[in-house]
Order: C-alpha cells, then structure tokens, then sequence
C-alpha cells in the first residue's frame, strides 16, 4: 500500500524531530542532517507512529525556540515546500 502525506515545513521538522527526540541534541541532529536524512526521518515516524503523534507531542518536550532552529534548517534544506 502507497499512502501520500501533506507535509509543509513545521509539520516535516515536528516528524524528523520526534524520532531524534530522545537523543542529546535532536535540534543538532537535525541542522546536521541532508534533505535525504530528513525525509527518511520523518517518513519513518508517520509510518511508525501515524500524522498526529509528533504534530501533538514535540511541542510539549522541546522548547519553541529550537523548533525554530529546526524549522530554519528544514525551510532551507527544502525551499521547494511551501
């Protein structure tokens, strides 16, 4: 089975961010990682744990600004979102 996800870029950092979440630096991580690495990162964590997980649960566990961080990362590793 193929399954599409709209993704714009919050929605993308919030998904490739949940399944580093756990590990020391997951805002490093992600500003370390390629637009490969991202994708595979989120699509992993929408196939793992479905659409609203991540959307629900990152806000509460990491702070707005290093979503920010992220999100800077993740706009400019994809320009062709959004």
């Amino acid at each position: 089975m193929k399954m599409e996800v709209c993704v714009d870029v919050n929605s993308l950092t919030l998904y490739a961010l949940d399944m580093v979440g756990s590990e020391p630096d997951p805002v490093g991580i992600i500003e370390g990682a390629n637009k490969r690495e991202i994708f595979a990162l989120a699509r992993a964590n929408i196939q793992a744990f479905g659409r609203d997980t991540a959307l629900n649960n990152v806000p509460k566990v990491i702070a707005v600004e290093d979503i920010q961080r992220a999100t800077a990362h993740v706009a400019q590793t994809f320009p062709e979102i959004d």
